[in-house]
């Protein structure tokens, strides 16, 4: 009998920052595998430029499964996740932003004579994720609201991005129209593409253009079970607006905007070493001399007061491996990769105000441990991050998050 492929479906498309299994079974009680082999194709850009030949070949045999086993399984993400690549980003998506991978499977198995069962899985991969509650296997949903608010200012333009229709056209849940209601009466719409010829043409960005004197923007996808998203619009600010971008759980491109007080401080370090005993000693050269000077620039950035519900946002903030920080457009000035959580306080209140903290460091040896470059600006590998609540009021809570960037170290060689 054929072998059960679960955990991945052809035509569907997953985030591969959580694993993806490949899961192979037999149908019949005394059935067994005898050996597995997948050839993985990995390729960026048009659906029909399969490469020839397998970037990877996975095998297994009794010698690893054992001889009496009836399921084996393979994590496919890490090969998906090397086709995938964020080194810039002008407000348009890149093929390098997903990829496609396609499956070819030989699988042999025993009944009690000889069997063999082929196939072939083609999907499409983002640098999506999921948390370790909703399990392996992260099938993406083509739209992703992190919570039921987001926060905008008037006169801005937010774009906003949706997955467009699946490879297969129904192996996964899938919209084909967004409806926009204004709360002055008006409509818009915005029709996402069904037609995925390269890997880019996933995302589907509508530009929500907000007029004065409107209050909020409701925005539906057309399929039935799809949230509402409310975009709340601020019509004035009392400081600075600051908009943080990140890469959201459908491997998209979403925003959360700071319209509270910032903060902006730097502190130094400075480091010192011993002079070697054949060295001239005097006291104005001194027994230890300084060589480098490094240091630490924060920005802290408070969201002013929103719903609690906020802090999902705030949350997958953190969570995201990749962010910068835009204007009130889509300018990105800088472009940072790889966010750690290092955790922080989150008091169970209805109202509170959040912190949360980045911090970005370099190596003194070779100035900076990665650079990622987008136009005149060079990023740097944050450290870690946290973020905690502060205070309440009626039951609203403000976020505050707080970048770390250091700044390049000074050498002083004496």
């Amino acid at each position: 009998m054929a072998i059960n492929i679960t955990n991945i479906t052809d035509g569907a498309t997953y985030g591969v920052r959580s694993p993806l299994w490949f899961t192979a079974s037999v149908n019949t009680i005394g059935e067994v595998l005898v050996d597995a082999t997948l050839e993985i194709f990995i390729w960026t850009g048009l659906i029909g430029d399969k490469p020839a030949t397998p970037s990877y070949t996975l095998f297994r045999d009794q010698s690893q499964f054992g001889s009496s086993a009836g399921t084996t399984e393979f994590n496919l993400a890490p090969f998906a996740r090397e086709g995938i690549t964020y080194t810039s980003f002008d407000g348009g998506y890149q093929d390098k932003f997903a990829c496609w991978m396609s499956v070819d499977y030989d699988i042999n198995h025993d009944d009690g004579s000889a069997q063999n069962t082929t196939g072939t899985i083609d999907v499409l991969c983002t640098d999506g994720w999921g948390e370790f509650e909703g399990g392996d296997s992260v099938e993406l949903l083509p739209w992703n609201f992190a919570s039921e608010k987001i926060y905008a200012l008037e006169g801005e333009t937010l774009p906003i991005t949706f997955l467009a229709t699946q490879i297969g056209g129904g192996a996964s849940t899938t919209i084909t129209n967004v409806d926009i209601l204004f709360s002055d009466g008006t409509t818009d719409a915005h029709t996402v593409s069904g037609g995925l010829l390269r890997s880019r043409d996933l995302f589907s960005v509508y530009s929500l253009s907000i007029p004065s004197g409107v209050e909020w923007v409701d925005i539906t996808p057309d399929t039935t079970g799809a949230p509402t998203l409310r975009v709340e619009v601020k019509p004035k600010k009392k400081y600075n607006v600051t908009r943080v971008g990140y890469v959201d759980k459908n491997g998209c491109i979403s925003y959360v905007s700071f319209f509270g007080n910032q903060l902006q401080s730097r502190d130094v370090r400075r480091e010192s070493f011993k002079r070697y005993l054949g060295s001239l000693r005097t006291p104005a050269a001194g027994a230890v001399a300084q060589f480098n000077v490094n240091g630490m620039e924060r920005l802290t950035l408070n969201t002013d007061w929103v719903p609690e519900a906020f802090e999902d946002n705030i949350k997958e903030l953190i969570l995201s491996q990749y962010h910068f920080i835009a204007d009130a457009i889509v300018t990105v000035t800088d472009w940072h990769e790889r966010v750690i959580n290092d955790g922080g306080t989150i008091e169970s209140l209805q109202c509170a105000n959040d912190t949360l903290y980045l911090e970005f460091g370099i190596d003194p040896a070779t100035l900076c441990t990665k650079t990622v470059t987008f136009g005149t600006s060079t990023a740097l590998i944050p450290e870690t991050s946290s973020y905690q609540k502060l205070k309440q009021i009626d039951g609203l809570m403000s976020y505050q998050i707080e970048f770390r960037k250091a700044f390049d170290t000074l050498h002083t060689f004496r």
